[in-house]
């Protein structure tokens, strides 16, 4: 279900978007809900891969159908999100959520936080393999314990 303010975020995506329109991609509603029905997350490598790309442009956003729904619009800025998830069954499971995930009124927890660390570092300039991202929250998460921040400035050179 899509208000007035995600309209623009619905438009249709095409094979080869990755690398050059990537950032299309990037605001692109129905290739999220594709992405995380094919892969259940929104991996970063999704942005840099041509073929993980062009996979759920192919085989899970022709699954997607979005509705324009006034109940969506409101007087805030970011849309609450709203999905039905019909199953083959005929059965339908709806959901909906007034702040996304990673909202501060609707924070990621810490397991989730730290495999989206480890997702994103793996995919750097520079990637980093999980032990050494998982060392890298570790120290962060007790940053206000340290005496010393050397030990962090050498993980993250």
């Amino acid at each position: 279900h899509v208000g007035d303010i995600n309209l623009d975020r619905c438009r249709p995506a095409r094979l080869g978007m990755v690398p050059s329109h990537r950032i299309d991609l990037l605001c692109n509603l129905p290739f999220a809900v594709g992405a995380a029905l094919r892969h259940g997350d929104l991996p970063i490598q999704l942005y840099r891969d041509t073929a993980m790309a062009d996979d759920v442009v192919t085989h899970a956003m022709p699954k997607v159908k979005w509705v324009h729904d006034e109940r969506q619009n409101g007087k805030w800025t970011i849309e609450p999100g709203m999905v039905d998830i019909h199953l083959k069954d005929g059965s339908v499971h709806s959901s909906q959520v007034r702040r996304a995930l990673g909202h501060p009124e609707n924070p990621m927890g810490l397991d989730h936080v730290r495999r989206k660390l480890v997702n994103c570092a793996a995919a750097g300039a520079r990637p980093l393999s999980a032990a050494q991202a998982g060392e890298i929250f570790d120290v962060v998460m007790d940053l206000d314990r340290i005496t010393d921040i050397e030990d962090l400035a050498r993980r993250l050179a």
